[in-house]
C-alpha cells in the first residue's frame, strides 16, 4: 500500500496490442472498494470500475514493430485493447 495515498497498487509488465499499435510497459492495478493488491491482471482487465489503465515506461510500436513513440505515462482506454499478456508469462519474445 502506498501510505502517501493510502492506495494499494500492484504493477505487471505487459504487452498490449490494439487495432492500430503494440504497447510495451508497466501497468498499474490501482486499488479501489473491493480490490486488493493480491488481484491479478486479468482483474484489472475485468475490474467494471475502471475504464482506463495506468501504463509507465511506455513504448508504442505499430503492427510491423517499428518504434513509433516513448512515453513514462499513458492512460489507456480498455475498449481499445484487442489482447493483452504479461510479459513474464510469454514463452517467446513478440
Amino acid at each position: 500500500m502506498n501510505p502517501q495515498w493510502g492506495i494499494e497498487k500492484k504493477t505487471s509488465h505487459v504487452i498490449i496490442f490494439t487495432e492500430q499499435n503494440r504497447i510495451e510497459g508497466t501497468a498499474h492495478h490501482i486499488g479501489g472498494e473491493n480490490y486488493t493488491s493480491d488481484n491479478r491482471l486479468v482483474d484489472l482487465m475485468n475490474y467494471g470500475a475502471k475504464r482506463f489503465i495506468v501504463i509507465t515506461d511506455v513504448k508504442v510500436f505499430n503492427l510491423q514493430g517499428e518504434l513509433l513513440y516513448t512515453s513514462e505515462f499513458l492512460i489507456l482506454n480498455k475498449d481499445f485493447m484487442v489482447l493483452v499478456f504479461e510479459k513474464e508469462a510469454i514463452s517467446s519474445s513478440v
